[in-house]
C-alpha cells in the first residue's frame, strides 16, 4: 500500500486537475481509480487503496453542504418504507407518474415522477436549501422539470404514511453524519487528539 501523506482530503473540481491520489500522490491515470464523487462536478481523487478514505471525505463534504446522492437514498430502508417503486425511478424503463406536486402558483398537479435522467447541469442529487428544506428533482407533464420539496411527499402518499416523510427528512439530515464525524476526527491535529485521549483517561480515572 502506498504511504499516506494526507489523512483527509477535500473534493477537486473535475475540469483541470492533476490526476493524483489525494492521500498518497499516486497517479490514478495509470493505476486503479478509487475516487468518490462529491456532487455533479467534484470528486475526492484517490487510488484504489484509499477508496474508503475518499468515500468518507466526499460524504463529509456533502453532509456539510446539504447534498445527498440519489443512489444512497434509493438503497435506504427509510426511503423504501415510503412505498415508492424504486424500479420505476431508476435509469431503466419509464418513470412511475405517481407524484402530486405543488406548482409555484400553489395549484396541485398530478402526473409527476422522480427525474430519472441526469446531466451535469441537472444532477439527481437531493439538496437542502438555506431554510433547511430538502428537494428532489422531478419531471412533470410536457417535460417540465423542477425540484420538489421532500416534506411535500405527503401530497402523494396515503395519510397513514405521512409520519414516514418526517422520518425520511431526518434521515437525509444524518445519512452522512458518521462520515462527517470520522473526517473531523482524522483531520484533528495529532497533539489535539492526544490531549483529548489524555483528558478522557483522566476523567475516567477520577470517576
Amino acid at each position: 500500500m502506498p504511504a499516506i501523506m494526507n489523512n483527509v482530503a477535500t473534493p477537486t473540481y473535475l475540469r483541470f486537475f492533476a490526476p493524483n491520489c489525494s492521500y498518497c500522490g499516486l497517479n490514478i491515470d495509470s493505476n486503479p481509480d478509487g475516487s468518490a464523487r462529491a456532487g455533479p462536478d467534484q470528486a475526492v481523487l484517490a487510488c484504489s487503496e484509499h477508496a474508503a478514505l475518499a468515500k468518507r471525505d466526499a460524504r463529509a463534504y456533502m453532509h456539510e453542504r446539504g447534498i445527498v446522492e440519489r443512489w444512497d437514498v434509493l438503497q435506504d430502508p427509510v426511503f423504501e418504507a415510503l412505498g415508492f417503486n424504486k424500479d420505476r425511478i431508476s435509469w431503466k424503463g419509464e418513470p412511475l407518474k405517481n407524484l402530486t406536486v405543488k406548482r409555484s402558483s400553489g395549484a396541485l398537479e398530478v402526473g409527476w415522477s422522480f427525474l430519472h435522467i441526469s446531466s451535469c447541469h441537472d444532477p439527481l442529487n437531493l439538496q437542502r436549501n438555506d431554510e433547511g428544506h430538502w428537494f428532489m428533482p422531478a419531471a412533470g407533464p410536457g417535460g417540465i422539470t423542477k425540484r420538489i420539496r421532500v416534506d411535500e411527499f405527503t401530497l402523494s402518499l396515503p395519510e397513514d404514511k405521512h409520519h414516514l416523510v418526517a422520518a425520511f427528512v431526518e434521515r437525509l439530515n444524518t445519512i452522512y453524519k458518521a462520515d462527517a464525524e470520522a473526517h473531523a476526527a482524522a483531520a484533528k491535529p495529532v497533539d489535539d487528539a492526544a490531549a483529548d485521549t489524555t483528558s478522557a483517561t483522566a476523567v475516567k480515572t477520577n470517576a
